[in-house]
């Protein structure tokens, strides 16, 4: 059986990093009115965009080697997704939807994923649900929708490993923008489980 490639010291490290040198680049707009001519400006934009891509990319990598180190993972963003600059926080959200996106679609997806903080999770998530940046709110809604989607699909692999049937009709259908519209429904959803 192959192991991971890197153990927990050095996965804490190297996205500790990675976040850093990222998440503080300059913000979009910065980078486009730094830019000596508009070709440099989009050049400046796409070079950022292929940076947020190879992070997804790295951080899908290693929650699928290792599924059940998602809550560290999302945890270590938590320093960024309350940071005071907004481009900080919209990349961190972005970062957030985009883990528990790939974590709710995994193939190798198991029950043992666990989320043993996860009310702060909620809740972090929940008041982005109400920030005043667009982008922010969006990502935040879609991350939260994305996180009641594992826990019901957790829930749906422990009643079928119990012997037990589905629940018929009990599990309503949301969508993110449900939660992007109104968040009081983030909380009706954390207490059907």
């Amino acid at each position: 059986m192959l192991r991971p490639l890197f153990g927990i010291e050095e996965r804490v490290e190297i996205l500790q990093t990675c976040f850093r040198s990222v998440f503080c680049l300059p913000a979009t707009e910065v980078l486009q009115n730094k830019a000596s001519s508009p070709q440099e400006a989009q050049a400046n934009v796409v070079l950022l965009d292929e940076t947020l891509q190879s992070l997804r990319s790295l951080i899908e990598a290693l929650v699928f080697e290792m599924p059940t180190w998602i809550e560290n993972c999302l945890q270590l963003l938590e320093r960024w997704l309350n940071s005071q600059r907004i481009h900080e926080q919209g990349r961190a959200m972005w970062c957030a939807a985009r883990i528990l996106d790939f974590t709710a679609e995994m193939d190798n997806f198991r029950v043992e994923i666990e989320f043993t903080r996860l009310e702060n999770l909620v809740m972090l998530l929940a008041k982005r649900c109400q920030d005043p940046a667009a982008s922010i709110r969006y990502f935040s809604s879609e991350a939260v929708y994305q996180l009641h989607c594992i826990l019901l699909r957790k829930k749906k692999m422990q009643r079928k490993a119990a012997g037990l049937r589905e629940d018929d009709g009990k599990i309503d259908i949301y969508s993110a923008n449900l939660f992007y519209h109104n968040t009081f429904e983030i909380a009706k959803v954390r207490h059907q489980d």
